[in-house]
């Protein structure tokens, strides 16, 4: 038995038994009274909830992020799928069967688990032939990775505009539906009316702090604090990480207060094991930053004034 044959074999015994109890308890649901029915999964799930929409009257809409056929094959060229063509002809076969008025497709670039990359447009020409109305989101997204759809960026930049899609009360109309990209592209997570602090003087902590760190496999993250307020034993300070060069980490923005420790000038965020340590020079030119997280690992590293706030240019794929 090839390698292809493996995975086959794995999904008739057991996804498709999955993807069958799937379509019995969406059965189950509209005889309760439940209007609409919407499936949805990620990875594994994906592709479940994709073949069980594959019978007229089961879902109203589908909502598919990162799907595989085959929960294994994870982690590259070790795993037990990785370089065949199975995976994406299932999946491509799965949306060609789509039996769905609506249908969101999640598909970002750099997906280690699915394989190799299919030809461009394969995903969506096999959307199209099934006639469903269908947003697709590719390697066009600004965001790459296996756990695209689980970042925060992805709930912010798309997650209003794929509720209007799948709960829209119009009639579905067949052919694609557009989730613009962000443009131009944010470097962090900070509300749309956020005015980034301007320095109150040279002798003042107060203003935007940049730097960037080493997170292995992942890149290079970058980082701002904007030191909004400054107190007489500490400062307030809003902390953005952003999604790093690799663009696979979820953006975070957190408030925080730091308070004055051990000399006048380190500055301490600490909360159960976590815990930021700030170290401003006399010149208060560069602040030297320490980070430990709650999993023990630790980032050293220093930060300018100055933060840039979007990216350059979108980078596709």
């Amino acid at each position: 038995m090839n390698r292809d044959e493996r995975l086959a074999y794995r999904w008739a015994a057991a996804g498709s038994r999955h993807a069958a109890d799937l379509r019995e308890r969406a059965r189950e649901a509209r005889k309760a009274g439940y209007k609409r029915i919407v499936l949805g999964g990620h990875s594994y799930g994906a592709a479940i909830a994709l073949e069980a929409a594959s019978e007229r009257g089961i879902a109203d809409a589908v909502i598919a992020v990162a799907p595989n056929h085959d929960s294994d094959n994870c982690g590259g060229m070790g795993a037990s799928g990785y370089g065949s063509t199975w995976l994406q002809s299932q999946l491509v076969n799965a949306l060609e069967d789509l039996a769905s008025p609506r249908v969101v497709l999640a598909a970002p670039g750099g997906d280690e688990c699915l394989g190799p990359e299919l030809a461009e447009g394969s995903y969506k020409n096999a959307l199209v032939a099934s006639g469903s109305s269908f947003v697709l989101l590719d390697d066009a997204m600004p965001i790459r990775g296996r756990k695209a759809g689980r970042t925060r960026q992805f709930d912010a930049w798309y997650g209003e505009c794929l509720l209007d899609f799948v709960g829209s009360g119009e009639a579905a109309r067949a052919g694609e539906s557009v989730c613009p990209l962000p443009d131009p592209v944010p470097t962090f997570l900070l509300p749309a009316s956020y005015t980034p602090p301007s320095p109150t003087g040279p002798n003042s902590l107060v203003g935007a702090w940049g730097g960037e760190y080493f997170v292995g496999s992942r890149g290079v993250r970058n980082f701002c604090m904007f030191i909004e307020e400054e107190y007489e034993d500490g400062f307030k300070a809003r902390t953005a990480f952003g999604a790093g060069s690799e663009r696979v980490l979820s953006m975070e923005t957190y408030t925080r207060i730091f308070y004055r420790f051990g000399g006048d000038r380190e500055f301490v965020y600490d909360k159960n094991k976590y815990r930021m340590t700030v170290f401003d020079d006399p010149d208060r030119r560069e602040l030297e930053l320490a980070i430990r997280t709650a999993s023990g690992a630790g980032y050293h590293f220093y930060l300018t004034r100055g933060c840039k706030l979007v990216e350059d240019r979108p980078r596709v794929g």
